[in-house]
């Protein structure tokens, strides 16, 4: 009777405890975090995709068990699925999938067309900017009040 051996591929389990958020300085970009998955030692890489499109390639910062990225060059105001999984020499491990969504953009700042004053009170005229504004703040001394 002959025998033959039989070689088991274990692949990556998914990244855990993973989550996006929008970055609170850029309105086109999200930030991620995740616990490294089972199997870390062989783990070669990651791999992210975006509403279910192509698999890109990503080097994440890893500490601790831990690893983090940032995804940039996004559309403000737009809700992403982010799909994230760990690969290693013999294929792809299980993905780990989230969403959220990015911030609205910033308005423009208004454009000044004529400032009066009487000494007591100032009035100052402005085009507002396009897009939602829900407040309005002014200083007298360049920005160090508001």
């Amino acid at each position: 009777m002959a025998t033959s051996a039989v070689a088991v591929t274990t692949l990556p389990g998914a990244p855990g405890s993973f989550t996006v958020t929008p970055s609170s300085s850029d309105a086109t970009r999200l930030d991620a975090t995740f616990t490294v998955p089972s199997g870390a030692a062989t783990i070669s890489g990651y791999k992210y995709r975006l509403n279910s499109g192509s698999w890109t390639s990503l080097s994440p910062s890893i500490s601790n068990g831990s690893g983090s990225f940032s995804l940039t060059g996004l559309t403000a105001n737009t809700s992403y699925t982010v799909d994230l999984l760990a690969t290693k020499a013999t294929g792809d491990g299980t993905s780990a999938s989230t969403s959220a969504s990015t911030l609205p953009a910033a308005p423009a700042s208004p454009v000044a067309s004529a400032v009066a004053g009487d000494g007591t009170a100032l009035s100052v005229a402005f085009t507002a900017p396009s897009g939602t504004v829900t407040k309005y703040q002014f200083s007298t001394d360049n920005g160090s009040n508001w």
